[in-house]
């Protein structure tokens, strides 16, 4: 699908949705058998963010894991299905558009805040990796009970979780300079205005 489109895995523990703007983005994998996953093609090219962030909200990933097929150790299924039942609400009013830029004005934010920790622009591999020995969901570690795990399984997902933390720090750190700067930006906008008003 060489087009630009919301991608999500097809199971999760959580929503997972990310925009491919370009178009050169795919899954590889089974779909609904474990691996691979869906895109997610818009009419209005104008509204990928928009749509990214109530998908990846809180309160519409409840509703998904409401709706949807649940799969051991709190994995639910993202199939096209479910997806299509999500409730989005397209902005026509006044009020609706105002909401949907301030949606969107975050969520490019967050995407610019991914593309400020690397230097070219792009996804730096290292995030990626952090993830890779257990998948995006929450590490548990569990050294008592029923279901514990080896010594080394334990070390191996403390050091995961130790890897995950330094990428997040990563990204809340750049998260907090363009807040910073887009607020400095509001600034100099508001005195401008007040100054014209004068």
């Amino acid at each position: 699908m060489s087009k630009r489109k919301l991608l999500t895995p097809s199971l999760g523990q959580r929503a997972e949705y990310c925009f491919d703007p370009k178009g050169d983005q795919f899954f590889v994998g089974s779909g609904g058998g474990g691996g691979g996953g869906y895109g997610i093609l818009l009419r209005d090219p104008a509204l990928y963010e928009y749509v990214l962030g109530l998908l990846n909200s809180t309160l519409l990933d409840w509703y998904l894991q409401q709706i949807t097929t649940p799969f051991h150790s709190g994995w639910f299924a993202h199939n096209k299905q479910f997806i299509e039942q999500v409730p989005i609400k397209l902005p026509t009013t006044a009020a609706d558009k105002k909401l949907a830029e301030r949606i969107t004005e975050s969520v490019r934010a967050v995407l610019a805040a991914y593309r400020a920790t690397d230097p070219k622009g792009n996804w730096d591999p290292a995030w990626a990796k952090v993830y890779e020995p257990f998948g995006a969901g929450e590490i548990t570690i569990k050294t008592t009970g029923k279901n514990k795990g080896t010594p080394e399984a334990a070390v191996k997902k403390a050091a995961a979780k130790e890897a995950r933390q330094a990428v997040d720090a990563k990204i809340l750190a750049a998260l907090l300079k363009l807040n910073l700067e887009r607020s400095g930006k509001q600034t100099s906008k508001s005195k401008g205005a007040r100054s014209k008003a004068k």
